[in-house]
């Protein structure tokens, strides 16, 4: 679940190369109609990017903010992108080119990296940190 797109991207193409023939498919098909469903005139291949995608979305929609020990660790998984990135808001709302490269690796940076790619918004109920100024205290 935690593997970058670039990984996720490119782990199953010498086997799909290999077995397209087998399916009577020609093998130098670009994979954007591999991956295009049967309905829309593809070859109905999965996507590894894609179904990662999609299970990282469900776990999200499922456990996060709900008071489970899941819940409670996509929390704080959050919360310490938050505080790496530098910023006191949900790290997700920002664009990854910008924030990517300041968070240390771990399962919210890899769907914000995906959520940038598919040009997904996520918005969760999320409280921001109180601001830190000079004089405040």
């Amino acid at each position: 679940m935690a593997t970058t797109f670039k990984i996720a991207d490119s782990l199953l193409r010498s086997y799909e190369y290999k077995m397209l023939s087998f399916l009577g498919i020609k093998r130098n098909i670009m994979k954007e109609w591999r991956t295009l469903p049967r309905a829309f005139g593809g070859m109905g291949l999965f996507s590894v990017s894609v179904e990662q995608t999609i299970c990282c979305l469900n776990m999200l929609v499922q456990h996060f903010g709900v008071l489970s020990k899941l819940g409670k660790k996509f929390r704080v998984s959050l919360e310490c992108m938050q505080l790496k990135v530098g910023v006191n808001i949900n790290p997700l709302t920002l664009p990854f080119g910008t924030c990517g490269p300041l968070a240390t690796y771990c399962w919210f940076k890899i769907l914000g990296e995906r959520l940038c790619y598919y040009g997904f918004l996520v918005y969760l109920f999320y409280r921001p940190f109180p601001s830190l100024e000079r004089g405040t205290h």
